[in-house]
């Protein structure tokens, strides 16, 4: 059904060349705009598709796992707000508020436990 989705969302937008869709059928643009949606779905699968015709099969298990690999070196102390904000957002780490100091905090804590595991 993706397939088909994405073929019609080709036809319609000349100009784009790639398409992201939930699990439920909903088309983006954006990867960030699918990735954010999925996450209040029960499958927060995203499939995306380019015109050429390959898929990319990402759901956010697998963003998860790369948000981990860079969260281990990641310095949240100097980081842009954005980038603060989507790697929160991809670990899935709940926070009380989104200003940067909370968010910075989060991160930092996070990344002491994920280094900590991979030590043991």
């Amino acid at each position: 059904m993706s397939k088909e989705l994405a073929a019609d969302y080709f036809s319609r937008h000349g100009s784009s060349n790639e398409c992201h869709i939930t699990s439920d059928g909903r088309v983006f643009h954006a990867k960030g705009a699918a990735d954010s949606f999925a996450n209040g779905l029960k499958d927060k699968t995203v499939e995306s598709f380019t015109r050429d015709g390959k898929k990319e099969d990402t759901d956010n298990k697998d963003a998860g796992l790369k948000a981990i690999e860079t969260l281990k070196t990641f310095e949240a102390s100097t980081a842009k707000y954005p980038e603060l904000k989507a790697l929160v957002k991809a670990l899935g780490l709940e926070v009380e508020n989104q200003k940067e100091a909370t968010l910075v905090a989060a991160l930092e804590a996070h990344k002491v436990i994920i280094n900590t595991e991979i030590q043991d």
